[in-house]
C-alpha cells in the first residue's frame, strides 16, 4: 500500500438517509437561535428510509415541516412576510 492510500474497508448493508432543509442564501439553514447563537429550533428534517425504518419522504413529512419553517420564521421576524419556494 502506497502511503496516501487508505485500506479498503468491508463493506456493511447500506442505509438510506434523505435531509430536508430550508436554506436561507444569506444566513444558511432556517433555524432559530437563542441569545447564545445555538440552535432551539431548526425546520430540517432527517429520516431514514429502509425496510424497518422511517417512510418514504412525502409530502405529508414536508407539509409538517413547512409549518415548523412558517412558525420559525413567524417567531424570528414577527409582523413581517416571507416568500418559500420549493
Amino acid at each position: 500500500m502506497q502511503k496516501e492510500e487508505q485500506p479498503l474497508r468491508k463493506k456493511e448493508k447500506e442505509r438510506l438517509i434523505y435531509v430536508s432543509a430550508f436554506i436561507n442564501p444569506k444566513i444558511g439553514r432556517f433555524v432559530l437561535l437563542d441569545n447564545d447563537g445555538k440552535v432551539i429550533w431548526d425546520s430540517t428534517k432527517i429520516i431514514y428510509s429502509e425496510s424497518n425504518g422511517d417512510a418514504w419522504w412525502d409530502c405529508k413529512q414536508l407539509l409538517k415541516q413547512m409549518e415548523d419553517a412558517i412558525q420559525i420564521f413567524e417567531v424570528a421576524h414577527s409582523g413581517k412576510q416571507c416568500f418559500f419556494y420549493i
